[in-house]
């Protein structure tokens, strides 16, 4: 399975330097006057290096989130607050971190982001309460044509919401979700032993009330074997491998391949005939090779017909796990710089669901020649709460990550789905514990 990952412009600045509203009519007399002398100019143009953060609640709709703060350059964290959602800030060094905080009831997290104004100039943060079933509607419906001890998934997924997961109901032969009034995708697959996977497709499903959709996977789409071929043989680290099926909204269907023993490896993907899929749909396939129980490489390369090039893993990817301080915990991954990095990736997270997961980014042009990741110092800046720290006594993983792609920052960096053929994306990925733990 693939790893998951995630405007108006307010007009204040941290710093509360005045920003030119009309800034390119008048870069170039700007940059003449720089050069004369006329006044002082340090970095770039003023209006130029200007970041937005947007929190999303549900239906997309700017929403603020509980703490945010930002740094330009490597200068000192000014905490950012807004009403409306949305936060904006002068980047004059060109580069900057962002550090927020996500009370997402059941999945509260943090992160932090290092990039540069030129790689990722707004910055879209997806923060929905998953237990809020307020202005959700109940949407039902039973599925025919499958035999009794098919699995079957259903998936919906909207524009404004994302993806979320039906829950099957094996009393109705059907399924139920809680869907808010929009217009989604519907994505199936029924799988039945010893036969393909069946799969069924829906666009502009309208939600707004109380309704059903019924699945025939008598009409359904039989997926086909791909034979996917491996650059180098795998040897004897496990392998695994499968296909996402990407809606035009945005939801994921996940098909694994069925020969995932490391003693008989999958040599094949279950694919839908592309014609059979609907406008704006992409497949996307994923490989997973496991040298060990502590590194993991993939790939994720959406494909077309009628071959699909031969897999290249990644190289492997290796950090230090170490403590940058103890009170309050900040943890630390030290390692090699690695070939063609789009951006590096910290996650942290623990037993204690109550207590956040924190996830720390940083791109390649961001810290050019470091080879260290770490959490911030934080705890000093105006509306932190101890509640935002890690608890070193549930801390139980902490995963290093080297991301390549084809794609920019911003796209893979949110989360959002690739809609062309041949778009790759890569992870080398080692797991790591703080000594003593």
């Amino acid at each position: 399975m693939p790893p998951c990952y995630r405007c108006a412009m307010a007009r204040t600045d941290v710093d509360g330097a005045p920003v030119l509203e009309n800034s390119r009519a008048l870069a170039p007399w700007l940059a003449l006057a720089c050069a004369a002398g006329l006044f002082g100019c340090e970095g770039d143009l003023p209006g130029e290096r200007r970041v937005t953060l947007t929190g999303r609640g549900p239906g997309n709709v700017p929403t603020p989130l509980v703490w945010v703060a930002a740094q330009d350059g490597d200068g000192a964290f000014m905490p950012l607050t807004s009403e409306d959602g949305v936060y904006s800030f002068e980047a004059r060094t060109g580069r900057y971190t962002l550090a927020f905080v996500c009370d997402a009831g059941r999945s509260p997290y943090g992160e932090v982001i290092y990039a540069t104004v030129d790689e990722l100039p707004k910055v879209d943060v997806p923060c929905r309460e998953t237990r809020d079933r307020e202005g959700q509607h109940r949407w039902t419906g039973r599925w025919t044509g499958i035999a009794k001890n098919a699995l079957v998934q259903v998936v919906f997924a909207s524009s404004s919401d994302g993806a979320s997961a039906a829950i099957p109901n094996a009393a109705m032969d059907g399924y139920e979700a809680s869907l808010r009034a929009d217009t989604y995708d519907l994505a199936a697959v029924a799988r039945t032993p010893g036969q393909p996977p069946n799969v069924i497709v829906m666009q502009d499903l309208v939600v707004g009330g109380d309704g059903k959709t019924d699945l025939d996977f008598g009409a359904g789409v039989l997926t086909v074997a791909r034979p996917i071929a491996m650059a180098e043989a795998p040897g004897a680290a496990a392998l695994a491998m499968g296909n996402t099926v990407i809606t035009p909204r945005g939801g994921l269907l996940d098909l694994p391949s069925d020969n995932n023993d490391p003693a008989r490896p999958p040599t094949s993907i279950h694919a839908v005939p592309p014609a059979a899929l609907p406008a704006g749909a992409t497949q996307e396939l994923w490989a997973q090779l496991a040298p060990s129980a502590t590194a993991v490489q993939q790939v994720q390369r959406t494909f077309g017909e009628p071959v699909i090039a031969p897999v290249v893993f990644p190289p492997p990817f290796s950090a230090t796990v170490t403590a940058a301080s103890r009170s309050p915990l900040r943890v630390r991954s030290t390692f090699s710089p690695y070939p063609r990095v789009l951006f590096y990736q910290l996650i942290i997270t623990g037993t204690d669901l109550n207590r956040l997961a924190w996830i720390v980014n940083a791109s390649a042009g961001s810290r050019p020649g470091r080879t260290e990741l770490e959490l911030p110092e934080l705890a000093n800046l105006p509306g932190w709460k101890s509640a935002y720290e890690l608890n070193g006594e549930t801390l139980t993983h902490v995963q290093s990550i080297a991301i390549t792609s084809s794609r920019a920052l911003a796209p893979v960096l949110h989360g959002t789905q690739p809609t062309t053929i041949n778009a790759e994306t890569t992870f080398s990925l080692t797991l790591g514990a703080l000594p003593g733990r």
